[in-house]
């Protein structure tokens, strides 16, 4: 073996173990595309909150009085919205991965498959963890 023919192989090696190791630390781009769709989710859910939260009047029943509201990036269907009470409902949305979406959203943590945060009428921030809906929430 010449020595042309081995530092071209040993370049090639470096540049396919860098690869590996940026995928390895970033993930693959499928999987950097599927946590970006549900930082979208998670701030589709937030704008729905900041708009509930300035409204004067009480919760809505539902959410269809308040078109347009920001639908799921991947089906278009809208997120679930619960009320509980005058001032408690629930958003829920299906999530894709268990990502965290960075630590200034840490109160959005979600698992992957549907999740629901619970929220008071004028925070901005979810009460407490994410859960899994009921069955019939989650549709």
């Amino acid at each position: 073996m010449n020595v042309q023919r081995a530092i071209t192989i040993a370049t090639v090696a470096v540049v396919a173990g860098g690869v590996a190791a940026g995928f390895a630390a970033i993930g693959s781009p499928a999987r950097t595309r599927t946590v970006a769709l549900d930082r979208h989710r998670v701030d589709d859910l937030a704008a729905i909150v900041t708009r509930l939260r300035e409204r004067d009047a009480s919760l809505p029943a539902s959410l269809s009085d308040n078109p347009p509201l920001p639908r799921d990036p991947v089906t278009n269907k809208s997120y679930v919205y619960v009320k509980e009470s005058a001032t408690t409902y629930r958003l829920c949305a299906t999530f894709a991965t268990a990502e965290a979406p960075d630590a200034s959203l840490a109160s959005w943590h979600h698992p992957a498959g549907p999740a629901c945060f619970r929220f008071s009428q004028h925070d901005f921030a979810p009460d407490g963890a994410a859960f899994r809906p009921p069955a019939a929430a989650a549709r």
